[in-house]
């Protein structure tokens, strides 16, 4: 399945333009350390209330996944999500993040810098869409499922 997803995004990246930050910058796994100023778990305002233990955003080129891992503020039941991404360079070092699960295309924006990654991760439903500012770090080694790296 992932393949047939990666597939059509490859394409679709294919047309857009390179303006922005080299591939290698934003290439690789980017592991979530903190929301807004606060480390993990921290509840989230552009998810519902739900609270963010982990996420993992892998990019290749332009194309990549992004796995969450999530909990109720109410629970205890971790939540596992994944989708598709399409990275697009806009210019200097911020990107477009578009995902697959969204039903509209309203992509969020990505800084990249050094070692560092913010995405500015957007709730599509609301207006005006509360944001969650996420910070993320590269990843070495291998990509474990994201829900082991929850605290």
């Amino acid at each position: 399945m992932r393949g047939a997803i990666l597939g059509g995004l490859l394409i679709l990246a294919l047309a857009c333009g390179d303006n922005g930050p080299e591939a290698g910058e934003i290439d690789g796994a980017w592991r979530l350390t903190s929301v807004g100023i606060l480390p993990l778990p921290a509840q989230g305002t552009a998810t519902g209330g739900e609270v963010w233990l982990a996420a993992i955003l892998e990019v290749t080129g332009q194309t990549g996944f992004f796995d969450r891992c999530m909990r109720d503020p109410s629970g205890t039941t971790r939540v596992s999500r994944s989708t598709a991404v399409l990275v697009d360079p806009i210019d200097g070092d911020r990107v477009k993040v578009s995902y697959f699960e969204r039903r509209v295309n309203l992509p969020d924006t990505a800084t990249v810098n050094g070692g560092q990654l913010t995405l500015r991760y957007r709730d599509i439903v609301s207006d005006p869409p509360p944001v969650d500012v996420l910070t993320f770090v590269r990843m070495p080694g291998g990509r474990p499922e994201v829900c082991s790296l929850a605290p």
